[in-house]
């Protein structure tokens, strides 16, 4: 997670200072979502770092049952936006495919809104 937390701070870092330095040219909503984004970013940082990744799960809002709170959303966008992403981007190159059997009838995969979800039959019938 250390590496994690190296890429995090550093580009949070970038977005920071092109904020500072462009704080006279771009319009000050702008400077202020730049700002929030570099915030974030080092927050989830922090919280990514070996030392506090096991005990800061919440920090950013994730319950136990794995959903985020509301409240997360617009506090932490920048986080949840860079996220999808790379899911999105993840999943795009993955060789993995996108639904797995578990068991004789189980499936496991993706749906709206959650991370996984687990069905009695095949995916593709569900689609129908």
């Amino acid at each position: 997670m250390a590496k994690l937390s190296l890429i995090v701070s550093g580009a949070a870092t970038a977005i920071g200072a092109k904020a500072w330095l462009l704080r006279g040219v771009l319009p000050l909503p702008a400077v202020m979502l730049m700002g929030q984004a570099t915030l974030v970013g080092y927050c989830v940082a922090v919280a990514a770092s070996d030392r506090l990744a096991p005990k800061t799960t919440s920090l950013l809002g994730k319950t136990s049952q794995g959903r985020f709170r509301w409240w997360s959303y617009p506090i932490f966008w920048p986080y949840h936006l860079g996220l999808r992403m790379k899911l999105h981007v993840q999943r795009w190159f993955s060789k993995e495919p996108v639904y797995n059997a578990v068991g004789d009838q189980g499936w496991c995969g993706p749906s709206v809104g959650r991370p996984f979800n687990v069905w009695s039959q095949r995916p593709e019938a569900l689609l129908k």
